[in-house]
């Protein structure tokens, strides 16, 4: 579900992630589409099977990482500071979700 690189987020980071969501998976249903940036925060320093939040919309979702069989796949993006992206055009689109890189509130 999440890549290697979001997996090892010490606890407590915000990060973005956006990928490839199966319409047969938990995070469809969370209304977690494909193509879009998401905004999460790890929630424990577990390598194998993290637990993270995810907000979707006006509503925050957690969720335990898990081996599904679908192919429901999950990439890093970058950090609400702006910094970790590697792609201009997903740093744009997290910018725009958050409002701004300098918004303070998406630091806490």
């Amino acid at each position: 579900m999440l890549d290697a690189n979001a997996r090892y987020i010490p606890k407590g980071v915000k990060f973005f992630v956006g990928g490839y969501v199966d319409e047969e998976s938990t995070l469809y249903r969370l209304g977690v589409r494909e193509g879009q940036p998401y905004l999460c925060k790890m929630l424990d320093n577990s390598k194998r099977r993290p637990r993270f939040s995810i907000r979707v919309g006006s509503k925050v979702h957690v969720v335990k990482y898990q081996e599904e069989e679908d192919y429901t796949f999950l990439v890093y993006q970058g950090t609400p500071n702006g910094r970790g992206f590697i792609c201009d055009k997903s740093r744009d689109a997290c910018e725009k979700l958050i409002g701004g890189f300098n918004n303070t509130y998406w630091r806490r």
